[in-house]
């Protein structure tokens, strides 16, 4: 069974003695063996815009045709329905499945997860074979030494995002996924086709650039680099691990990229560990290397040739109607990951304390929860109700029920439903009371009502019985009854 690593570093000193490992004559390939992790991949939720790029002039192509937000243009609206990316996007995650074809490995089985497919596709790649390799005794012990140490730095750097999977037939595996931070941010473009009346993902440009759109958004959280390893018996001393690189936000080519750098690396260091400086690498350089320094350019090829390229690596470059909410959505969870871990000041009681002691509103302003409490309780027991909003004083934000109902018990949230539903048909011109039970009712446009509690029907005017087919009162008498209303309610 595969298990997922500590956090906590673990020192070479002190372990009990291994067993000599014997002297291999091949490479064995326990790759059939490895169990299939069931993580799901992560996904993420800010909201973007469609833009307007400067226009260009030279003899290249057209820049596509871009939208400004908010621009009332039937192409920009159909293709922000199709992609479904709005303020609702804050409402609880929702797990979206990729479509088969999202995929450049291959068919992938229904509701397989990226890292059994990554699993799987090792497995394909591993069955070719390979140059049998025989190491002495020592070069085994060695190599063996070499990738322990190799798996415990692994585990002390990142952590729970390392599974490692039981050693089989001599050989150590491990998966770990490579989560890559922009601190200030940067920018995602997806390029949309809007040809024909539909929204077409990655569709040739047109030569005047009309039917293209540009949906941009910004993130600080990409989803995660897979990296999938198998160390050989002969590796570090002859041969380096067999691996796949999995990303699906990435087309396949930019993957293979990653792919030859990692080739690389190894043949500039041959005989040394590499798996952690793979896995630092990707993590740290794979952008500046695709050349994605102020902005991130989504790939448009939707369905990748799986005779080009290379083989280990893994696209899952989907639909942008399932790319891009997953890509928003893993950085709103990482974003508010981050926000619980760390240090913050109340900006009421001037605390410094951890995210998880703070209530964080819609408008983005947070305070400690001790201070909010008081803050909802405090109107509440005054019945200023409709000054619940954030209590800094250059936001106007009300403070919604899902928050109200965490800060007050149930007693004092239940007086804030009351008062709140009394103020606001107080605040409705067309609302009058039942004279005999005081229960709100609509006035239509004779000056009647009628109860829907206890059916009485009766003039607003008057407050007495209606006058069917009768003159309730004359006009200055009406105006009198209003003016005398009107400096009652002041």
């Amino acid at each position: 069974m595969p298990r997922k690593s500590s956090s906590r570093a673990r020192g070479v000193i002190g372990r009990g003695p291994r067993p000599r490992p014997k002297s291999a004559t091949q490479n064995p390939n326990p790759i059939s063996e490895l169990p299939h992790d069931s993580g799901e991949a992560p996904v993420g939720s800010l909201q973007g815009k469609l833009i307007q790029p400067p226009a260009h002039a030279g003899s290249g192509p057209t820049a596509p045709a871009v939208i400004e937000n908010g621009a009332s243009v039937s192409a920009a609206a159909e293709a922000l329905e199709h992609l479904d990316v709005s303020a609702a996007a804050e409402s609880a995650p929702v797990e979206v499945e990729p479509p088969l074809e999202a995929s450049s490995s291959g068919s992938a089985a229904v509701g397989e997860s990226f890292e059994e497919e990554a699993l799987r596709k090792l497995q394909a790649l591993a069955g070719f074979g390979g140059e049998e390799v025989e190491l002495t005794e020592e070069e085994a012990r060695a190599n063996d030494q070499m990738q322990e140490d190799e798996i415990f730095a692994l585990e002390a750097i990142f952590g729970d995002s390392v599974t490692i999977f039981n050693k089989k037939g001599g050989q150590r595996s491990f998966q770990v996924h490579l989560h890559i931070e922009i601190p200030d941010g940067i920018d995602a473009l997806a390029r949309l086709n809007y040809g024909a009346g539909s929204l077409k993902y990655g569709a040739v440009q047109d030569v005047d650039g009309s039917d293209n759109l540009v949906y941009k958004f910004r993130v600080k959280h990409l989803p995660p680099i897979l990296l999938t390893c198998i160390m050989p018996s002969s590796y570090p001393s002859h041969q380096p691990p067999l691996f796949t690189i999995s990303v699906e936000w990435m087309d396949k080519m930019m993957i293979s990229s990653l792919c030859d750098m990692l080739d690389t690396i190894w043949d500039d260091q041959k005989g040394m560990e590499v798996a952690y400086q793979w896995a630092q690498w990707l993590q740290s350089s794979s952008l500046s290397h695709l050349g994605f320094v102020n902005e991130i350019v989504l790939s448009s090829n939707s369905v990748c040739d799986h005779d080009c390229g290379d083989k280990r690596a893994l696209s899952h470059n989907a639909a942008p109607d399932v790319l891009i909410p997953r890509m928003m959505r893993h950085n709103d969870d990482k974003c508010h990951e981050a926000f619980l871990h760390a240090i913050h000041d109340c900006m009421i009681c001037f605390s410094q304390l951890p995210g998880i002691d703070f209530i964080k509103l819609p408008c983005h302003h947070f305070f400690c929860l001790k201070c909010m409490q008081t803050y909802c309780k405090m109107h509440v027991k005054e019945g200023t109700v409709v000054k619940l909003l954030c209590p800094d004083t250059k936001c106007g934000c009300v403070v919604p029920p899902n928050i109200l109902k965490r800060l007050l018990v149930d007693d004092e949230f239940e007086r804030w439903e009351g008062l709140l539903l009394q103020r606001t048909l107080e605040s409705m011109s067309d609302v009058v009371y039942c004279p005999r039970c005081e229960t709100a009712c609509l006035e239509d446009a004779d000056n009647e009502g009628v109860c829907s509690s206890c059916l009485f029907s009766f003039c607003t005017l008057c407050r007495d019985r209606r006058h069917v087919g009768e003159k309730c009162m004359s006009p200055e008498d009406k105006l009198l009854i209003l003016e005398v209303g009107g400096l009652h309610s002041i």
